[in-house]
């Protein structure tokens, strides 16, 4: 027998329209502690129903192709979180948190591009594949792919720092090389683009909602020296 409820509570039905309006803002059902908070969230209150033969044969068979979906997606998440990456995308090929920690180990420039498009294919929010990207064009010389990458990287993930600190970094070492080559022109872009780097994060400053400035781990929107002393050196 299979228990149904007639009406939800006044209670459960406000709980389950705050869930519904937080996954609209934050993350959703695609976590499993998510689902044990909608199940506390059920009204399980109410009459009794007897399943005929076919039913009864049709809920076993949906609960066991669940139960096998359960363990398989079960058994790959347990290999992501253990920090077996491999083993996690052979039993489930799309497990993007997977692949994005495979993708740190790779050090073949191509292979890294391959696998950041791939990722990029199911997600373009993924700051660590257009990362991957930025890296592969800028270890083959090609300064304008790598720089549209790390701007795309900063759009996704615009209150890391580190995405600011590795642009100045890979700007900084392009600049140089123009410069031992002589390419003016290019060394002034590099440097330019280095000098929007705190105007970027002045400009999301401005944006933030000044409650974020009140808790004690504030956002850190100000380079750090290093990239001062360059701009001092510079004359930018």
């Amino acid at each position: 027998r299979a228990i149904v409820s007639r009406k939800t509570g006044a209670v459960e039905r406000a709980a389950l329209l705050v869930l519904a309006a937080h996954s609209l803002m934050d993350f959703d059902l695609s976590f499993t502690a998510m689902w044990f908070v909608l199940l506390l969230c059920l009204d399980w209150d109410g009459r009794f129903v007897t399943l005929k033969k076919g039913g009864k044969r049709a809920l076993t068979v949906f609960g066991g192709v669940l139960c096998a979906l359960s363990v398989w997606i079960g058994a790959a998440t347990a290999f992501s979180y253990a920090g077996n990456a491999d083993a996690a995308l052979k039993l489930y090929p799309w497990d993007t948190f997977s692949a994005a920690a495979q993708l740190t180990e790779i050090e073949d420039a191509s292979e890294m591009e391959a696998a950041a498009d791939k990722l990029l294919s199911r997600d373009t929010a993924l700051a660590i594949a257009w990362d991957a990207k930025a890296r592969s064009a800028f270890s083959g010389g090609d300064v304008a792919v790598m720089m549209e990458a790390k701007r795309n990287a900063i759009s996704c993930a615009r209150y890391s720092l580190e995405e600011y600190t590795d642009y100045f970094e890979m700007l900084a070492a392009a600049a140089s090389l123009y410069q031992q080559a002589g390419d003016d022109y290019s060394v002034q872009q590099c440097l330019n683009e280095i000098r929007s780097l705190q105007t970027m994060l002045d400009a999301l400053a401005d944006e933030t909602d000044p409650l974020a400035w009140r808790f004690p781990e504030q956002p850190e929107l100000t380079m750090p020296q290093e990239y001062q002393d360059y701009i001092e050196a510079a004359g930018l």
